[in-house]
């Protein structure tokens, strides 16, 4: 009899320890989307999609703006993509998964500094005047 309740509890810690192990595999992206105004924007999809293995997953913002996705497969690379009414806001690659603490995307999907982002990148293309061209009136 005692044989049998010793198997029994090196059965139950086995299984607590491996189904410890197992839940340890799993990684978390978190984030917040903001808008021009610097504010959260609800309803915003996120799309996860996994580049070295097939695998695609969604989910929206909340109320605040700010958004989580659990249980992601560690180690893994994915492409994160904002979108709002259809239209990619946002799109990061190359993200990759990790064990513990979640992986935080700050900056992503914020509209704000994005637009600010594109108005410093068209000055910069704009091609300065040179003094030839440059006529007095």
């Amino acid at each position: 009899m005692m044989r049998l309740l010793r198997k029994a509890a090196l059965f139950a810690v086995a299984s607590v320890v491996t189904a410890g192990l197992a839940f340890g595999q799993m990684g978390t992206f978190t984030g917040k989307v903001v808008g021009e105004d610097g504010k959260g924007m609800p309803g915003v999809e996120i799309k996860i999609e996994r580049k070295d293995i097939k695998g695609n997953w969604k989910t929206k913002s909340g109320k605040k703006g700010d958004w989580t996705y659990a249980g992601m497969p560690v180690p893994g690379q994915f492409v994160i993509t904002c979108e709002l009414n259809g239209q990619v806001i946002d799109q990061l690659s190359g993200v990759r998964s990790q064990m513990g603490d979640p992986v935080e995307l700050k900056e992503f999907c914020d509209v704000g500094k994005q637009k600010k982002r594109q108005a410093a990148q068209m000055k910069a293309r704009k091609p300065a005047r040179s003094r030839r061209n440059w006529r007095r009136k």
